[in-house]
């Protein structure tokens, strides 16, 4: 009972940034399993996933950058600045590899991070996105194999 207790315990930090500060939590321990959300949403629009995952991972929520409770930005957020985001906050808390879970806009940042080849990222799980990538400019034959798979993931 006494690991269950110590492998939920919520840890709550966050990163100075030259122009912004990242609000992140962390829960559990074991292999890092970084969630990068959607947007309206924030950390807390992976309270579910990180339950679930805690016992066996090292479960890193953040809020991008303009989305509470990270720093509000004038002007708003600007996406390019995302990965720069994540690759800082895999650095300050000493990350060696990492998983990561994408959700919509969260995509940018994790695509983007995954293009870099630190050599840290193990998995890269993207939900309702394509991130970066914009599947009208692949060419053959990554246009074909796409093709093929849309064919094949739609409900008999």
């Amino acid at each position: 009972m006494t690991n269950q207790l110590a492998a939920s315990a919520r840890r709550i930090g966050s990163l100075q940034r030259p122009d912004c500060r990242i609000h992140y939590e962390l829960t559990g321990e074991g292999p890092a399993l970084v969630f990068a959300h959607g947007l309206g949403g924030n950390q807390m629009s992976w309270w579910q996933q990180v339950a679930y995952f805690a016992p066996r991972y090292t479960c890193v929520a953040f809020a991008h950058r303009g989305f509470a409770p990270s720093s509000a930005l004038s002007g708003g957020p600007d996406p390019a600045a995302y990965a720069d985001d994540l690759a800082a906050l895999i650095d300050h808390l000493g990350l060696a590899d990492v998983r990561i879970v994408a959700q919509s806009m969260g995509g940018w940042t994790a695509v983007e991070y995954a293009l870099r080849g630190t050599g840290k990222l193990k998995a890269l799980v993207l939900s309702a996105t394509t991130g970066t990538v914009d599947p009208t400019r692949f060419r053959e034959p990554e246009r074909a194999r796409l093709n093929d798979w849309v064919i094949a993931s739609e409900p008999a």
